[in-house]
């Protein structure tokens, strides 16, 4: 568990690193500049990714190999609302020491994809590399 400027999240640590995901970043209408999050009392669960920003259809992962097993969702939620979340893997928390920060934004074209649609988008290959 850690805070925020927001409020406390919990994720998990798996293989040695801690993993916090759909951390609400911000807010926004439809075409509105966006605003900070609500702050939120106790602790929000950061466990699982947040749903995928709207596009024409969901990801559908029904029919798919052993490739895709382990993926939390068999058709990913789309909420225009909710999808103003990031994901957050690092070495450490809480002992004040100073971590470099790397924003991917995939592809998609907006018309598909999202930060959990393949394994290889996990961040905590790259927090494993000596140079992150």
């Amino acid at each position: 568990m850690t805070s925020t400027l927001n409020g406390k999240v919990r994720g998990y640590i798996d293989d040695g690193i801690f993993a916090f995901k759909g951390i609400p970043y911000a807010q926004a209408e439809r075409f509105m500049p966006p605003k900070a999050p609500e702050n939120w009392e106790g602790i929000r669960q950061c466990q699982i990714f947040g749903p995928q920003a709207m596009q024409p259809t969901a990801q559908n992962w029904e029919g798919q190999s052993e490739f895709n097993f382990g993926f939390l969702f068999n058709r990913e939620p789309m909420d225009e609302k909710e999808s103003f979340v990031l994901n957050v893997w690092s070495k450490g928390i809480n002992d004040g020491k100073k971590l470099p920060v790397w924003v991917w934004i995939h592809g998609g074209g907006y018309f598909a994809g999202s930060a959990n649609q393949l394994p290889f988008f996990d961040g905590g290959s790259m927090v494993k590399k000596k140079e992150i």
